[in-house]
C-alpha cells in the first residue's frame, strides 16, 4: 500500500511540472459590470443577441461537449476524420520544436492525433490551450498528460484575444501553429470575423502557421438537427426547471 501511495505521489508530481495554467486576474465587481454592460448593449440591438463566450462556464461547456458527441453534430467527426488523415502531414510542415496553440480547446479530443504526429516527429511538444473556461482546461490537461509523457501544456483561460496576446509575448522566438476548429468563426459577424482573423494574422511570425476549420454549405436537413436537437433541448429544460 505504501509502495502505491509513493508511485501515485510521483505520478501527480510528474503531471504537475508539465503543466502551467495562466488566466487573467480582475476585480470581481468589475466583471460584473462588464458582463451587465454587455448584455444590455447586446440586447438592445437589433437583432438582439449575447456575446457566445458567456455560454461556456464549467456547465456550458460539458453541455457542448455532449452536443459533440450526438449523431446530429456532424462537425466533431468531420474535422476529426479531417487531421486523423492529415495530421503527420501538417507535423512534417512546421519547424522543430513548434508549439501548437488552440483557441477554444475544449475538451481537445480532435486534436490528440495532431499531438500524436508532433510528438512523434520532434519527440516532445507544448500544447497551448486557449478557453474561457478553467475546468475544462484542467480536465482536458489532466487527460492529455496521462496519455501522453512527452507533452508539456500550458493553459490559458482566457477569452480569445486575451490569449493571443499573452502567446504573442509568451512565445514571440518560437515556431506556432494556431488552431481555430469547430467552424466556431460562424459565431462571428462577418467584418467581425475580418477583424479578428487580422488580429490572428498580426500575431504570427514568417514561420508560424494558422490552421481554421469551417463548415461548407449545408441543407436546412442537416443544420436544423445539428444545432436543435431534441437531446439538449430536453437537458436544457431540465436544467431551468432545477434553478
Amino acid at each position: 500500500m505504501q509502495n502505491n501511495t509513493h508511485e501515485n505521489n510521483d505520478h501527480d508530481t510528474n503531471l504537475a511540472s508539465r503543466f502551467e495554467l495562466l488566466h487573467q486576474e480582475a476585480n470581481k465587481n468589475s466583471v460584473f459590470q462588464s458582463f451587465g454592460d454587455s448584455v444590455k448593449e447586446t440586447l438592445s440591438q437589433n437583432p438582439k443577441k449575447l456575446v457566445c463566450f458567456y455560454f461556456y462556464d464549467e456547465v456550458g461547456s460539458q453541455l457542448f461537449e455532449e452536443i459533440c458527441q450526438l449523431d446530429e453534430y456532424y462537425l466533431t467527426r468531420s474535422e476529426a476524420e479531417i487531421l486523423q488523415k492529415r495530421s503527420s502531414e501538417i507535423a512534417e510542415l512546421m519547424d522543430k520544436d513548434t508549439v501548437v496553440v488552440e483557441l477554444g480547446s475544449g475538451s481537445s479530443v480532435k486534436t490528440r492525433k495532431l499531438i500524436s504526429s508532433f510528438i512523434q516527429k520532434n519527440g516532445k511538444l507544448e500544447y497551448v490551450p486557449i478557453d474561457i473556461s478553467s475546468s475544462i482546461l484542467i480536465e482536458s490537461s489532466k487527460s492529455l498528460l496521462n496519455d501522453f509523457p512527452q507533452l508539456k501544456i500550458t493553459a490559458v483561460a482566457a477569452e480569445y484575444r486575451t490569449g493571443l496576446s499573452q502567446i504573442k509575448t509568451r512565445y514571440e522566438k518560437v515556431s506556432r501553429i494556431i488552431l481555430w476548429l469547430g467552424s466556431s468563426i460562424g459565431n462571428f459577424e462577418k467584418m467581425s470575423s475580418i477583424t479578428f482573423l487580422k488580429e490572428i494574422r498580426s500575431t504570427l511570425n514568417k514561420s508560424d502557421a494558422f490552421l481554421l476549420g469551417t463548415d461548407l454549405f449545408k441543407s436546412e436537413e442537416i443544420l436544423v438537427p445539428a444545432y436543435n436537437d431534441a437531446k439538449v433541448r430536453t437537458e436544457l429544460c431540465k436544467q431551468r426547471e432545477s434553478i
